[in-house]
């Protein structure tokens, strides 16, 4: 079955001037959000995404670093990836509170001068980041979540659309966070998506909720059902319902 790779040998040289921006290129961002960028990408400073990829390859010679080994072949191919020459990465965060069973990890992405992405990261192999998953079983919300939409509240500059996506866990604090952001950020986002299977959120993030300004007064609304999508057969929405 094709995979994101064989989409980077299938359109890495092709400019988003001839083939626009599209639902592979968000799928894409969202498993790039799981490549460990630290001493990489700066918070505040904007670097191509084929030069973070290229200076993440010539410091690591080992596997342990990457979740899989396939990773080091999708940057060889983002290295030389002309589609992806002006897209540049900044904000990556990658951090873990064991006392609070927090791990939460994102990445921005700019494509030309008006579209941002944001990419969070889903579970990693830590203990941490599983104890925070099952507490996502029986919480109405848990740290990453709160710590997701502060992030998209930080990312957010007049003027640009926004794009959310995650894979698993990801994909629900994308979906959160489109739900709870700041209303200017939300007027601006053109979809939240999450790849693979996603948890549900709680019933406190309910449709009927989120939608009832008076009742989350502090956040924000929901940005409305055309706003969340899913983008491969393995992918869901996550449901603004009352749970079972």
């Amino acid at each position: 079955m094709p995979g994101l790779q064989d989409y980077l040998y299938w359109r890495g040289d092709v400019p988003f001037s001839l083939s626009p921006f599209n639902e592979n290129d968000i799928l894409l961002f969202a498993r790039i959000a799981y490549v460990p960028f630290e001493d990489i990408v700066d918070y505040d400073d904007l670097i191509p995404l084929p030069i973070a990829s290229s200076i993440r390859l010539e410091l690591v010679d080992d596997t342990d670093k990457f979740s899989q080994e396939s990773d080091r072949q999708m940057l060889s191919l983002l290295r030389d990836a002309t589609r992806y020459s002006d897209v540049r990465v900044s904000r990556y965060v990658d951090s873990r509170d064991t006392e609070a069973q927090k791990q939460f990890a994102a990445i921005t992405f700019d494509v030309g001068t008006d579209l941002r992405v944001i990419a969070y990261r889903g579970t990693d192999a830590t203990m941490t980041g599983w104890k925070e998953d099952f507490n996502m079983m029986f919480m109405k919300e848990v740290p990453a979540q709160y710590e997701a939409c502060a992030y998209a509240n930080g990312a957010y500059e007049e003027g640009k659309r926004f794009i959310l996506c995650g894979h698993s866990k990801g994909g629900n604090l994308a979906m959160f966070s489109a739900a709870f952001c700041e209303p200017a950020l939300q007027n601006a986002i053109e979809s939240a998506s999450a790849h693979s299977v996603a948890p549900s959120c709680s019933r406190s993030v309910s449709a009927g909720n989120v939608r009832d300004s008076d009742s989350t007064p502090e956040w924000g609304r929901f940005p409305g059902e055309e706003h969340g999508n899913y983008s491969s057969i393995l992918a869901w929405r996550i449901p603004w319902t009352e749970e079972p």
